[in-house]
């Protein structure tokens, strides 16, 4: 959003991207009580999903909107309709966004709003300029310095993500916000303490399953890629549920080490911690079990026991472990198989575009093992494995 005020030198640009689910209105009830029925509401809903799925725009009767465009699941569809039901008695509608916040759950438009009050021919510059111009892309991923939250060459990104907290502003004020994961209602100075940010991104991980518990497998492989540890801006870049880079490395460990055995095999596909980290690759890996097979990433500043690439085979499948999976071919050796027939096991894309570069794509035979893909945990072989027998595409395990 940062960027795209500046490229396109626009005034007014949301501070934080959010979906609006109802705009405009008066309560007939206290704000903690209106506060309740949110809570009551969506307690019935596990996840409330959706994805960022490229570039939106839309004419208003204050100018045009420029913003992300937004996929919800059925479960954040039934969950808004839900709510509306529940709270239309109690609410007084601004007739101006009356009919807006009627609108059914198949027809109301999900968005995340970047900037307003455009006149149309800037709108429809910034629309046709970020769906089309790949260099727009480029010039927004070399000023990140390799954000790989930003892919190259992918027209629209798409980025999996989900509800945590629901908020009731009052002059763009929160006064409540319901945190669903701690199941809390949160005041306004609770709302914006770190603290309970902290313990919402903890009770989020444990909903999710992404703090692994100890297993009974025994003599097992395990891959995985892109840990990064101590790469402080890699949490906002990915979205890492993590409220600092301490938390980040002692969870990240404390998975690897619950998960791996110490006579466990790991082949780790690069990027182990930042370029910029004061800390050496074998810091790192002294804290962490298994015998490790290093495969370099674009991270790696010491190459000494590190790999490019290395095939191996497991139950009749042949795996090609590399961190990038499309390598510029005048940037790797000779030896590099390029016209590998069997599976690509990577990272190095992260998140960042996860209708490309799923968990698993049956149709390109690639496996992302980036850590976001993979709870923060190592996988066996035998798993993916299984899951590439399951024919599915899988965005997130």
């Amino acid at each position: 959003m940062k960027k795209l005020k500046e490229e396109f030198n626009l005034l007014k640009t949301t501070r934080v991207p959010h979906l609006t689910l109802f705009y405009n209105f008066n309560s007939k009830i206290s704000d903690y009580k209106l506060a309740k029925i949110i809570k009551e509401t969506a307690s019935d809903y596990e996840n409330l999903d959706f994805l960022y799925e490229g570039w939106d725009s839309k004419e208003t009767e204050n100018g045009h909107v420029f913003t992300f465009k937004i996929k919800p699941s059925d479960a954040l569809k039934n969950f808004r309709d839900e709510l509306y039901q529940n709270i239309k008695d109690v609410i007084v509608e601004d007739p101006r966004t009356k009919a807006f916040n009627q609108d059914s759950k198949d027809t109301f438009w999900y968005h995340a709003s970047v900037a307003t009050r455009l006149s149309s021919s800037k709108a429809k510059t910034m629309e046709t300029t970020t769906k089309t111009n790949m260099g727009f892309v480029d010039k927004i991923q070399d000023t990140l310095k390799g954000n790989p939250a930003i892919p190259r060459n992918v027209k629209p990104a798409i980025f999996p993500s989900q509800v945590h907290r629901i908020p009731i502003l009052k002059s763009s004020k929160i006064r409540y916000e319901y945190d669903k994961f701690t199941d809390k209602i949160l005041k306004r100075h609770q709302a914006l303490s770190l603290i309970y940010k902290k313990e919402t991104l903890s009770a989020f991980r444990l909903h999710q399953g992404l703090e692994a518990k100890p297993h009974k497998l025994k003599d097992q492989t395990w891959l995985v890629s892109d840990t990064h540890f101590n790469h402080k801006n890699i949490i906002g870049f990915c979205g890492r549920p993590f409220s600092n880079i301490r938390e980040m490395n002692k969870i990240l460990i404390s998975n690897w080490n619950t998960t791996v055995k110490p006579q466990d095999h790991v082949y780790f596909l690069g990027d182990l911690n930042s370029w910029r980290d004061h800390h050496s690759k074998e810091h790192w890996l002294k804290k962490l079990n298994g015998d490790i097979e290093f495969i370099f990433g674009n991270h790696e500043t010491d190459l000494r026991n590190t790999k490019e690439y290395k095939k191996i085979s497991h139950k009749g499948y042949k795996f090609l472990l590399t961190h990038i999976p499309d390598p510029d071919p005048a940037k790797v050796s000779k030896s590099y198989p390029l016209n590998w027939r069997g599976w690509i096991v990577h990272g190095h894309k992260h998140n960042g575009n996860c209708d490309l570069y799923p968990l698993i794509n049956q149709k390109k035979k690639t496996i992302n093992l980036s850590v976001e893909m993979i709870k923060y945990t190592p996988i066996s072989l035998d798993k993916i494995v299984e899951l590439i027998q399951t024919k599915e595409k899988r965005m997130v395990l």
